[in-house]
């Protein structure tokens, strides 16, 4: 263990990395063939086959997900181009942080993982027709993953310096307004724009006509 992270031994990195290749090369194989086929169920227990003693070894098989690539203990076992190609890829779009497989994997759990990864592997357009929501309806006791949460920084950032831009306008605006308004900006407005009696008014006149509005 380095830095509180464990670091996994040579032979357990080489065969995890192993585990991880013949998923994709089953996954992308399986996808050619009907699911009750022979060749189909040969793929399913090749795979099993291989999780199985990975498990029996290692108790379980983590692995994190990034943009475009699969960690297993911090340790890259899987990188390519962020494509519906990606694993990684695919995983992380539809939210996934992580992935566990744990001892007692079924068959059938990895069948109906196949099934799933198969169908979303082109993005939806319904927001809730994805992995995670395909995961938690399949329910998989030995399959557990985490989803990350629609957080306020993934939606798109109001700015709020216009918001106060327009609120000053609009401030300056009732401003002027208010000022127009005003006694002393009536006089002023009137005496400029009338013909010219406002001038003849004395100043206790203007008093009483402030006094009065």
């Amino acid at each position: 263990m380095i830095n509180g992270r464990e670091v996994p031994s040579d032979s357990e990195l080489t065969a995890a990395r192993d585990v991880v290749s013949s998923f994709l090369i089953s996954l992308k194989n399986y996808d050619l063939y009907p699911s009750d086929h022979g060749s189909s169920r040969k793929l399913l227990e090749g795979i099993h086959n291989r999780l199985d003693n990975f498990l029996s070894l290692y108790g379980e098989m983590k692995i994190s997900i990034e943009r475009n690539r699969l960690l297993y203990k911090s340790k890259i076992i899987y990188e390519a181009q962020a494509s519906d190609d990606n694993l990684a890829f695919v995983l992380y779009r539809d939210g996934l942080l992580w992935i566990e497989f744990l001892a007692g994997l079924a068959i059938a759990e990895i069948k109906v993982f196949f099934t799933i990864l198969n169908k979303y592997k082109v993005s939806h357009d319904e927001p809730e027709d994805d992995i995670v929501t395909a995961l938690w309806d399949a329910n998989m006791p030995h399959v557990r993953y985490e989803a990350k949460e629609l957080f306020f920084e993934d939606l798109p950032l109001l700015d709020f310096s216009r918001l106060n831009k327009q609120a000053a306008e609009s401030g300056e605006v009732e401003k002027d307004k208010s000022a127009a308004s005003s006694p002393e900006s009536m006089n002023v407005l009137d005496m400029a724009s009338g013909d010219g009696q406002w001038w003849s008014l004395a100043p206790e006149e203007f008093e009483l006509l402030e006094a009065m509005v």
